[in-house]
């Protein structure tokens, strides 16, 4: 988690965060897959969604040129400490971001597991090494 200070007292920077959010919307499996298939070719779409709390905010941008589903989701606090407002801000990825990148990896790994099987005459045989001897010389 990274930390800024901010000269901006923390209401007045809640209501900064609170202006650039143009779309109130909550962090959601379901906001963000609706969202993407939305604006999926809207090469201009500029909305920054997210929503504010007390002390907490959260904001995303999807973008269909950048990064298409795998936006970052960002994070904050914001903390009076000792006549200073600090700005506590962490990112993930967004969660149907994570869930392809899961699919994407699982069927990757599968793809080199089967690559080690072989069939002959129906029956399954697991291919690890290299028929040629020579390669091990």
């Amino acid at each position: 988690m990274k930390k800024y200070s901010s000269s901006f007292e923390k209401v007045a920077l809640l209501n900064k965060i609170n202006d650039l959010i143009t779309i109130k919307a909550e962090n959601k499996f379901l906001i963000h897959t609706k969202h993407i298939i939305k604006y999926f070719n809207d090469k201009a779409n500029e909305h920054i969604l997210g929503y504010t709390n007390s002390d907490l905010f959260v904001i995303w941008q999807y973008n269909s040129f950048w990064g298409g589903i795998f936006y970052p989701i960002i994070y904050g606090n914001v903390i009076e400490d000792n006549n200073s407002t600090v700005l506590e801000l962490k990112t993930k990825l967004n969660p149907l971001g994570k869930i392809i990148s899961f699919l994407f990896f699982v069927i990757i790994m599968i793809g080199a597991i089967l690559s080690n099987f072989v069939v002959i005459n129906d029956e399954f045989y697991f291919y690890y090494f290299p028929e040629d001897d020579h390669l091990w010389e």
